[in-house]
């Protein structure tokens, strides 16, 4: 892959949340400030984070943007009582467009362990170390408490697409609230859970009703203790049922009842997970394996569809660093794995295989491990964090842009960068740098245009058979 821009904030572990439109790119090293970055590796925003450094972690210890990319919640230390990865006593929110800072209050003086938004991302809630919940409505700037949600550390969660909030904690419970904080819902599991993932919505057809609705499945899963996954189809809100009876059917499970995910030994633990498909579950492992998972109703059987490892070697963790990391993009149906400063890139078949992609895989310098790793602009960028201050932006794919003359071709060879070849003669590749991101190009004679909407810039490339130039000057812009 192509390095596209690398930002440093620091010398320590890094990581960092691309807004979901593509737009922004924030980023926390061990430097006391976030940096808020545009897609291209500009610096947008830079925002100063309080308190002691430490070179062990990074500032911020979690990033979360709502679903229209406008507003971004970080935790991160300030009065820094404790100095672990994911101890965070201050919360703030952040409007890029603005390059606004809003200081949440927490006159408890809590240690937020979560935050996730709403789906509408105007509800934003904040869980703690004992167990309780902050909400906070960004609409009217008022924060409502929620004590005793769990009785011990909240660790994950995730809210529903129909606005509820699913809470896992160590107190080997989950719980689902309503969006006032009211819980609906409480199921044991048999281990401290670390992780929540949603499944994506199945295909309208498959689950349609004779009435012609289309309920949600809001099929969710939950890492517990890194042994077993817990499955558990937890449906619509209880408005969406007629009957007291079949609402309380609903909220037991009886009609889907949970299902609890085992494993072999010989993979180890489980390092993390994510959904491929309504139905497929990608799981990976601390000794570098890779395992697809078939997830069936409460009358199928789930099984393994396809087991790889690799990673045969496991590399030393260091603090911060995941000791392996998965990333997924549905657009381009690919999926991004880690293993201490080794990156491996995969394509998703229809059964759920993974076929490597040799050419697209890299490795950082030595003694240097990843922290973070995801997809942004549709899986045109894949973007590594890594425990050595910097984060590092690669092209991993572009819109098929080109044009020809005669036997010279022109093509998108960056996000703001066309290169012209000349396929019957042997001369260099001449690269162009553009104003802007492009939606067309064309090739003439002695020039090429590149262009927006109704805007195009044009520039001299010479005739076929000229010295190339080496940078060719914009002569036109209209």
């Amino acid at each position: 892959m192509k390095l596209l821009f690398e930002v440093a904030l620091g010398s320590g572990p890094t990581k960092h949340a691309w807004s979901p439109n593509g737009q922004y790119l924030a980023v926390s090293g061990t430097a006391l400030r976030l940096q808020i970055f545009d897609r291209h590796g500009a610096l947008h925003d830079e925002v100063p984070l309080a308190r002691k450094e430490l070179k062990t972690h990074s500032a911020a210890t979690h990033l979360a943007w709502d679903s229209r990319g406008e507003k971004l919640c970080v935790l991160h230390r300030e009065h820094g009582k404790k100095e672990g990865p994911f101890a965070a006593d201050a919360a703030m929110v952040y409007r890029p467009r603005q390059k606004a800072a809003l200081k949440l209050d927490n006159a408890r003086e809590n240690e937020f362990t979560h935050c996730a938004w709403d789906p509408d991302g105007g509800a934003l809630a904040l869980a703690t170390a004992k167990g309780n919940v902050l909400l906070y409505d960004s609409r009217l700037g008022k924060m409502t408490s929620v004590l005793g949600k769990h009785t011990k550390r909240i660790a994950c969660g995730a809210w529903t697409t129909d606005g509820r909030l699913v809470l896992g904690a160590e107190d080997r419970s989950v719980t689902v609230s309503a969006a006032a904080g009211d819980t609906e819902l409480q199921l044991e599991i048999r281990g401290d859970a670390r992780e929540v993932r949603f499944a994506p919505e199945p295909p309208s057809e498959s689950h349609e009703l004779s009435t012609g609705k289309n309920p949600r499945l809001n099929q969710f899963s939950v890492n517990v203790g890194a042994r077993t996954l817990f499955v558990y189809r937890l449906g619509e809100d209880d408005a969406s049922y007629g009957s007291e009876r079949s609402r309380f059917a609903m909220k037991l499970g009886r009609d889907h009842p949970p299902a609890e995910l085992q494993f072999q030994e010989g993979y180890g633990r489980v390092s993390c997970h994510l959904w491929l498909t309504h139905a497929l579950l990608l799981v990976a492992f601390e000794l570098g394996h890779l395992v697809v998972m078939r997830v069936g109703t409460s009358d199928e059987q789930s099984d393994e569809v396809f087991i790889s490892k690799p990673f045969e070697t496991p590399a030393v963790v260091k603090p911060g660093a995941p000791k392996m990391a998965v990333t997924f993009c549905a657009r381009s149906r690919k999926v991004a794995a880690t293993s201490g400063g080794v990156v491996k890139v995969f394509e998703v078949a229809r059964d759920g295989g993974l076929r490597e992609i040799p050419e697209a895989g890299f490795a950082l310098a030595k003694n240097v491990a990843v922290t973070d790793i995801g997809w942004a602009l549709g899986g045109q960028i894949l973007t590594v964090s890594a425990d050595d201050g910097a984060a590092r932006a690669f092209l991993a794919s572009l819109p098929r842009l080109a044009d020809a003359d005669g036997a010279r071709v022109t093509y998108l060879s960056s996000l703001t960068e066309v290169s012209v070849l000349d396929l019957a003669l042997d001369t260099d590749v001449i690269a162009v740098p553009l104003e802007c991101e492009p939606s067309f190009v064309a090739l003439g004679e002695a020039h090429v245009a590149a262009g927006v909407n109704n805007q195009a810039w044009f520039y001299r490339v010479g005739r076929a058979g000229e010295a190339p130039a080496r940078d060719p000057p914009l002569v036109n812009r209209r």
